[in-house]
């Protein structure tokens, strides 16, 4: 289970960052070209123990084995949850059975064992290519992800770290697997990475200008949505939008706000005068008593605008609907099948989406995950086709699919029926955010009228002023959610 406070480690090979190593990420392959190299290791955790102990290997790994395992393991659990659809449930176990058989699992000879998984290989392609892929086959885009709180359990400056670890994470694995693709919001966490890691920074650019890794959010820090004034709701978006656009030339049309504690009702009036269409998040689907009836839906704001709104519907495969939903996707069987079987607003569209990684510095995408892609992309029976995509792609797909549909409607505040705490929890930093957002306004008022009337500004920096309020409005550190650490560093 993940743990916030196991060993991290950003790895480095003659002095270039590579990828991170942590509880879900256990190794990473070394350059083959590359006879004599430099390995190092940065460690950070938090953990109380003081007997941690770390040990480390070097091994060979066979590439024909390896993808066989994940391919096996893959169908194998595929079956396990179609046990109620006996067909598919049968058809892929028949292929199972063959591919067993090439391969004898008593031999010690590593040759002999590497060409026998080949050929089981070259079977599984053969029996991909029968498969079907009708016009109603359910489509599950799937966007690697890492959602990172930029203060919880952890202050600001070892956010730093957690970025670097999981965007070289990212990097590593799009770099071996050419369809993936990987969404992150957050200008702050750029500016971040930037300034830590120059040379990683620029690798992430380049992705972005190829398409593969979207720049979405909308929003300087996800924010909370609830405490804030209007006059912050809109300089995160106009802050955040900024950034991107000068940074990379990307435009933004999702607010994307997964982990928040609930949505004020101004916030599509917000988002119709800034120019973003679309409304995301998953933590609509943990309330304890009254469910939000749709997962797809316009939401009306107080002065009658409207955005499309998805909430992510990714959890295990089970019948029981209660059950939580996560942005730490897996991509596995269970929650590659769970994403649709739970979504509310199949008559709407047979698209749904899942994000799949580790987050809070868990270290994003795991090899395994992708693995699961390679098999679950062909169609598998009783499956949905899982396809590499990105939030704005997915939102413009099933906007067509709405098209001359009755699409419910869900008007005014998305209440969160839980951490109902954040409201009132640490009422000094509120009160503080409240103060400060009166002076910068007054301040902004007078700094006008001085223009106006042609008389010299004070040296003051309003921008940075801004942005120091919208770093602490996170949707972690104003409502109180954080450890005693960030608190501190927050409101001194």
């Amino acid at each position: 289970m993940w743990d916030t406070s196991n060993p991290q480690f950003i790895v480095s090979v003659n002095g270039h960052v590579i990828r991170a190593l942590d509880m879900n990420h256990n190794y990473v392959l070394l350059p083959e070209e590359t006879q004599h190299m430099e390995v190092s290791l940065n460690v950070y955790t938090n953990t109380p123990k003081e007997d941690v102990f770390i040990e480390a290997d070097l091994s060979y790994r066979n590439d024909a084995i390896y993808h066989l395992y994940y391919q096996v393991k893959a169908l194998l659990e595929a079956t396990l949850v179609s046990e109620r659809e006996r067909q598919f449930s049968f058809n892929v176990q028949g292929i199972l059975n063959r591919v067993i058989e090439t391969v004898d699992l008593t031999t010690q000879d590593v040759a002999l064992l590497s060409q026998q998984a080949q050929t089981a290989l070259d079977l599984l392609e053969e029996w991909y290519q029968t498969l079907d892929q009708d016009e109603d086959a359910v489509i599950e885009y799937v966007v690697g992800h890492t959602h990172i709180d930029i203060s919880w359990f952890w202050t600001l400056k070892q956010t730093r770290e957690k970025v670097v670890r999981s965007f070289s994470n990212a990097v590593y694995l799009m770099d071996r697997y050419p369809e993936m693709t990987f969404m992150s919001s957050s200008p702050l966490l750029y500016r971040m990475l930037e300034e830590e890691e120059p040379a990683l920074f620029e690798r992430v650019r380049a992705f972005v200008q190829d398409g593969r890794w979207e720049t979405e959010g909308g929003m300087f820090v996800e924010s909370d949505s609830n405490l804030p004034n209007g006059e912050s709701l809109i300089r995160q978006i106009m802050f955040g939008k900024k950034y991107f656009k000068q940074t990379f030339n990307k435009d933004n049309h999702v607010l994307w706000l997964p982990d928040c504690f609930g949505f004020s009702a101004s916030l599509p009036q917000i988002m119709n005068k800034s120019g973003i269409d679309y409304f995301f998040t998953s933590k609509m689907e943990w309330n304890d008593s009254n469910r939000i009836p749709n997962d797809t839906f316009y939401w009306k704001g107080i002065d009658g605008s409207e955005v499309l709104a998805h909430l992510l519907t990714t959890s295990d495969y089970s019948e029981d609907s209660s059950v939580g939903t996560t942005y730490n996707g897996r991509l596995n069987a269970s929650q590659t099948k769970g994403t649709w079987t739970r979504y509310k607003n199949k008559k709407l569209t047979n698209k749904v989406i899942q994000l799949y990684g580790f987050g809070d510095g868990g270290g994003g995408p795991t090899e395994e995950m992708l693995e699961y892609s390679e098999v679950f992309k062909h169609g598998v029976p009783n499956m949905p086709i899982v396809q590499h995509s990105t939030p704005l792609e997915f939102f413009k797909d099933i906007a067509h699919d709405l098209e001359n549909k009755h699409v419910p409607r869900w008007s005014g505040e998305l209440y969160l029926e839980t951490h109902r705490g954040v409201l009132t929890t640490d009422g000094r930093l509120k009160k503080l955010n409240r103060e400060t957002e009166t002076l910068l306004q007054q301040a902004e008022y007078l700094a006008a009228l001085l223009v106006i009337q042609k008389r010299p500004l004070p040296e003051l920096d309003l921008k940075l002023a801004w942005e120091q309020v919208l770093i602490n409005q996170f949707h972690d550190i104003l409502p109180g959610s954080s450890s005693k650490d960030v608190h501190k560093e927050t409101a001194g």
